[in-house]
């Protein structure tokens, strides 16, 4: 990507060419710069939305490369989940060679360009002020930029890896999601052999969902489950 005059592009063009293929003219001086930091914006916000999808999935019992595989094949694949994720981040390797200061640096200057022309992006702004939040949970000295999934990650109590089983306690062992809703309530030694029905436990061939002592119906009323777990904490 380039900016420039249209004389200024053509003279600087042979000395573009052996860097890639792909060359753009993008338009006056400056451009070229506005547009590598509005893209970057949008691959922090790629990746970003696909973290937050994978631990949705994770917690309704799907494997994340499952997940990734799915995305791909549909319409919300993007760069991030086609190369970031299966090569970078749920190998655990974290190596894309492109540092998340560097990114930052990126973001910082595609956040002024939206304020400086007054443009309204609620999505894409929460994207760089969430990654410049990430940053400062990241203990590294030069963490790579797809750690910024390390942030979602410790939010939501679950590591996005390839294993067995998704859904990871952060820290602790592995929890099967159907295990939560069968734990017996924290009382039950007190109650003798027949303890009441944990009030976050749907009945015998009820839905989850619809059941009104569910987790997202007490949620809806105010109230929070007590069950162990990431679905144990309902606001």
């Amino acid at each position: 990507m380039a900016g420039g005059t249209t004389e200024a592009f053509d003279a600087a063009s042979p000395h573009l060419q052996p860097m890639g293929s792909n060359i753009v003219h993008v338009g006056k001086t400056g451009t070229g710069h506005a547009a590598k930091a509005l893209n970057n914006l949008l691959s922090a916000a790629n990746l970003s939305a696909a973290a937050e999808n994978l631990c949705a999935a994770a917690a309704v019992g799907s494997k994340p490369e499952n997940m990734v595989k799915i995305i791909n094949g549909s319409t919300g694949r993007s760069q991030a989940t086609e190369v970031k994720y299966p090569r970078h981040i749920l190998t655990r390797k974290f190596d894309s060679g492109f540092a998340m200061d560097l990114m930052l640096k990126d973001l910082r200057i595609a956040r002024s360009i939206f304020s400086d022309h007054s443009i309204e992006a609620p999505v894409v702004l929460a994207a760089e002020a969430t990654a410049q939040t990430a940053r400062g949970h990241l203990e590294a000295k030069s963490p790579d930029h797809t750690e910024l999934v390390r942030h979602y990650e410790r939010a939501n109590g679950m590591l996005l890896r390839e294993t067995e089983s998704p859904l990871t306690a952060h820290p602790g062992p592995q929890i099967q999601r159907t295990d939560l809703h069968r734990q017996p309530h924290r009382d039950a030694g007190r109650q003798g052999p027949h303890p009441k029905p944990h009030p976050c436990s749907p009945g015998p061939g009820t839905d989850i969902d619809r059941d009104p002592r569910s987790h997202r119906n007490l949620a809806a009323r105010g109230r929070h489950c007590c069950l162990p777990g990431r679905l144990g904490s309902m606001a």
